[in-house]
């Protein structure tokens, strides 16, 4: 598989973990994350930390530093303690995107594809113009082998996919697997132009194996 969450002979290795913080982006190189490695997230993108406004107000900061525990359990290959820090938020917020993102990163580190996949689709339905969903479901799908099916739910997603640079890395990566060469390099090229850091994970990336000698 390819990349991503950054979380495989049919399953990838990751080139980054791509977070989107309320209205800053942040990308953390999975190769700084020796254990989110060997985990393997892949192909995904996760919102968290959402600003105070983006909750409700009155408990936004306790949301906020939970959060922000259960990101960092995550990061640290922890998946148990992160669930158990993400209990309480559970019956009052969980319909929150920020909440549900992090319950998907917590099943997609312990691989249980099929419910991180109802979870993502959970997700699109909730919050629709939310990028996450899309990629996240397209990669569950991907990592139980249904990867024509990844690539055609990725591309339905909304128009604010494409300013994602992961969505055209993921979109190449699924194309290449499909034997469709020529249009997985138009859509590598177009991520690699909207970050160049994606070009160096594309080199070592399995799923791309049959476009090595043209990156």
């Amino acid at each position: 598989m390819s990349v991503h969450l950054s979380i495989g002979a049919t399953q990838s290795t990751c080139p980054k973990i791509q977070i989107l913080h309320g209205r800053r982006r942040e990308f953390l190189a999975v190769r700084r994350l020796p254990l989110a490695e060997r985990t393997n997230l892949s192909h995904a993108v996760f919102l968290t930390m959402p600003e105070p406004e983006d909750v409700p107000s009155h408990p936004a900061a306790a949301v906020r530093r939970r959060l922000e525990a259960v990101r960092g359990y995550c990061e640290l290959g922890l998946p148990e303690l992160a669930r158990d820090e993400l209990e309480p938020l559970r019956p009052s917020f969980g319909h929150l995107g920020e909440v549900m993102e992090m319950d998907l990163m917590i099943l997609m580190m312990e691989k249980r594809w099929g419910e991180a996949l109802e979870l993502a689709l959970r997700l699109q339905r909730l919050h629709p113009s939310q990028p996450a969903g899309w990629l996240q479901a397209s990669f569950c799908l991907h990592e139980l082998g249904r990867t024509r099916e990844a690539l055609e739910r990725l591309v339905s997603g909304p128009r604010a996919l494409r300013e994602v640079p992961l969505f055209h890395y993921n979109t190449g990566c699924y194309l290449a697997r499909l034997g469709k060469l020529r249009d997985a390099m138009a859509s590598l090229r177009r991520a690699f132009e909207m970050d160049a850091e994606y070009l160096e994970s594309a080199r070592t990336d399995p799923d791309l194996a049959a476009l090595r000698d043209q990156l």
